[in-house]
C-alpha cells in the first residue's frame, strides 16, 4: 500500500480541549503543527457528549467574583465561548463555579481558532501506529478516508484521552481496577413548566415514583438536568449508566459498544417513566441524542512522575509548574450521589511537568485526560479548565 508522507514540527493527537490548546499555542509561536482527531470535529468529550458546562476554570469560594485560575489561553477560550454562548457562571451552593455553554458554539471557536492559528487540521484521521528511534518517536501512521499515512514530526503531543502513543509503542498505561461511572446525555422536546427549578423537582419526584413502581433501578434514578440551563421546553437530561466500563485495552472488546446500546435503551426508558408520571412531562419526546456515551476517566500515560490524590488534596505547589488546577475531586458511581472531596477555598494545586512527560521518548508530551496520575487526581485534573492550561503549558515546551 502506497503512503504519503507529512511532516512537521509538532503532531498532536487528539482534537479535545487540551489538545486544541497546544495546537493553538504551538501555532502562534511559529511552529507548523498538525492535528490529527478521528471525529469530524474538535472539542472532545466537550463536543461529542454535550458536557455542557465548563469546570476547573474559576477558583472555589462564596464569591461571586469569578477570577479566572489563569490569565493565558483559559481565559480567552472561556471569555470568547462565553460570548458565543450568550450564557454567564454559575456558583453553586459549595462554591463550585462553573461556566455554562451550548455545544455549537465550542464546535465553531475551535474551527476559529485552529484555523486563524494555521494548524493544518485532520479530521476523520485515526492514529494507527508509531514508529521510535532509540529515545524517540519519529513518525505515526495513520488512516484518513480509508488510505494511509506517514505523520512525521519532531515532537508529539498526545491528547487522546486513552494513552494511544504509548500505548501503540507498546508501554503499558496506568490502568484502574474499576473505573467511574459513564453517562449518556440526550434532548427531551415537549417540556412545560414555569422555570427551570420547577423541573427539577418535577423531574426527581417523577423519578422517584418509578423507581418504587419498579420501572427504573436506583442507579437510574439519579438522572438529573445537564446544569447551567435555561430553555424550558428543550432539556439536556443526563442518564447514568450502569455497565461498568472495562478500558480500552480490555479483551472485551464489545463492552463500549454494550454501553452505548445501554445508553440508547435507558434513554427511552426514561422518557417513558416521566410521560407515565409527571404531566409537566406527558408530551416530553426524544430530540437529539449525544454522540456518545461520556466516559469520564479511561486509561492514562505512565511518565516520569504520578500526580497523585493526596498532592491534590494537600493543594501541593511546584516551582516550575505555571499550572493552576482548582476543581475538587468527583467521584461518580452508580447509584450514589456524586463525591465531591475538597481543598481550601481560593487555593489550588500544580500539575508537575514530569506528569506531562514520557519517560521513555524524549519529545512525546501528554496532556489532558490521559496525563500521568492515580485514580483520585484525575479526577479532579480531567477537566475542561485544567486541560486547557495543561495544552498552553507544553506547547512552550516545543
Amino acid at each position: 500500500m502506497q503512503t504519503d508522507n507529512f511532516s512537521f514540527d509538532l503532531i498532536v493527537v487528539g482534537g479535545g480541549s487540551a489538545g486544541v490548546a497546544a495546537a493553538y499555542s504551538a501555532a502562534k509561536q511559529g511552529a507548523k503543527v498538525a492535528l490529527l482527531e478521528k471525529k469530524p470535529f474538535s472539542g472532545g468529550r466537550a463536543t461529542d457528549t454535550f458536557v455542557g458546562t465548563m469546570c476547573g476554570l474559576y477558583f472555589r469560594n462564596e464569591q461571586d467574583d469569578f477570577t479566572y485560575s489563569s490569565d493565558g489561553f483559559l481565559a480567552e477560550f472561556a471569555e470568547k465561548l462565553k460570548e458565543l454562548s450568550n450564557t454567564s457562571p454559575i456558583r453553586t451552593k459549595n462554591g463550585n463555579k462553573f461556566l455554562p455553554y451550548k455545544q455549537p458554539a465550542f464546535v465553531f471557536l475551535c474551527d476559529k481558532l485552529l484555523t486563524e492559528s494555521g494548524v493544518q487540521t485532520f479530521y476523520h484521521t485515526t492514529v494507527i501506529g508509531v514508529e521510535t528511534n532509540e529515545d524517540s518517536l519519529s513518525c505515526l501512521s495513520a488512516f484518513h478516508q480509508n488510505k494511509k499515512y506517514s505523520f512525521l514530526a519532531k515532537s508529539f503531543i498526545d491528547a487522546s484521552g486513552t494513552a494511544l502513543l504509548q500505548t501503540l509503542a507498546g508501554k503499558t498505561p496506568i490502568q484502574d481496577e474499576e473505573y467511574q461511572q459513564s453517562h449518556f446525555s440526550v434532548r427531551v422536546s415537549g417540556v412545560e413548566g414555569s422555570d427551570i427549578q420547577e423541573l427539577k423537582l418535577a423531574l426527581v419526584y417523577a423519578l422517584k415514583k418509578a423507581e418504587q413502581a419498579g420501572r427504573i433501578s436506583t442507579a437510574l434514578s439519579f438522572t438529573s438536568l445537564v446544569p447551567g440551563q435555561t430553555a424550558i421546553d428543550n432539556i439536556w437530561l443526563k442518564i447514568p449508566i450502569t455497565q461498568t466500563w472495562s478500558g480500552t485495552t480490555t479483551k472485551d472488546i464489545g463492552n463500549l459498544s454494550a454501553i452505548e446500546i445501554e445508553a440508547r435503551s435507558n434513554a427511552q426508558l426514561i422518557v417513558e417513566c416521566l410521560k407515565a408520571f409527571s404531566p409537566l412531562f406527558s408530551n416530553t419526546a426524544i430530540a437529539e441524542l449525544a454522540f456518545e456515551t461520556g466516559v469520564r476517566i479511561t486509561e492514562r500515560n505512565q511518565g516520569k512522575e504520578i500526580l497523585r490524590k493526596e498532592d491534590v488534596l494537600g493543594a501541593i505547589k511546584r516551582s516550575d509548574s505555571s499550572i493552576k488546577a482548582t476543581w475538587p475531586i468527583e467521584i461518580w458511581q452508580p447509584g450514589k450521589p456524586v463525591i465531591m472531596e475538597y481543598f481550601a477555598e481560593n487555593d489550588y494545586y500544580s500539575i508537575p511537568n514530569e506528569t506531562l512527560t514520557s519517560p521513555y521518548y524524549k519529545n512525546l508530551f501528554f496532556v489532558g485526560r490521559n496525563i500521568s496520575a492515580d485514580s483520585g487526581a484525575i479526577a479532579s485534573a480531567r477537566v475542561i479548565g485544567t486541560c486547557l492550561q495543561m495544552g498552553e503549558t507544553v506547547a512552550k515546551w516545543i
